[in-house]
């Protein structure tokens, strides 16, 4: 049994090369990033150590999901203390 993809909102089937293309593509986009952005190494690394023992798919979607949203309650954070900040400089 071929490794097939459908995606739903394309309504097409892709074949088990294009996956591979895309996939070998995303790893290439990935390594250039990390050579632009070396302080992104270390975030990378921790995802990866998450997600080898995560197991199926659907745990190492959950595994991301999470930390995503970790990471912009991170954001949210630090945007409020500059809201604050820029509140309080136009107070004075």
């Amino acid at each position: 049994m071929s490794n097939r993809l459908i995606l739903q909102a394309r309504n097409s089937v892709m074949s088990d090369q294009e996956l591979a293309a895309i996939g070998e593509n995303a790893l290439k986009e990935r390594e250039a990033l990390l050579r632009k952005h070396p302080q992104l190494e270390s975030f990378q690394k921790e995802i990866e150590r998450m997600l080898f023992g995560a197991g199926s798919v659907e745990n190492r979607m959950t595994v991301l999901a999470l930390m995503m949203e970790s990471k912009l309650i991170e954001l949210q954070k630090h945007l409020m203390q500059l809201s604050n900040i820029t509140s309080k400089m136009a107070v004075s």
